[in-house]
């Protein structure tokens, strides 16, 4: 079973919280994010953005995560769709 996104967050502040980062976990958790990313459009586009914060990380994940799921389900359909083919 794969963690979600914000699982993994949720995750990782657990894990962090006896480190004593104080204010730098969230550039912590951004950078452990970004970099441990294995979907290489979406690590190239928190690069690309200009002052990349947490937030934008994880918006940026998020919306790779969901459509990296829904494009799951949609090549799994078609692998299921029967054709039919036309009479004349």
């Amino acid at each position: 079973m794969t963690d979600t996104i914000d699982q993994y967050v949720l995750r990782l502040r657990h894990l962090a919280s006896s480190c004593g980062w104080g204010e730098e976990l969230d550039n912590m958790l951004q950078d452990r994010l970004i970099l441990g990313c294995r979907d290489a459009q979406a690590r190239a586009c928190a690069f690309r953005k200009k002052d990349c914060t947490l937030a934008d990380a994880l918006d940026i994940l998020r919306v790779a995560e969901t459509t990296n799921q829904q494009l799951k389900t949609l090549y799994h359909e078609d692998e299921h769709v029967n054709y039919t083919q036309r009479s004349n």
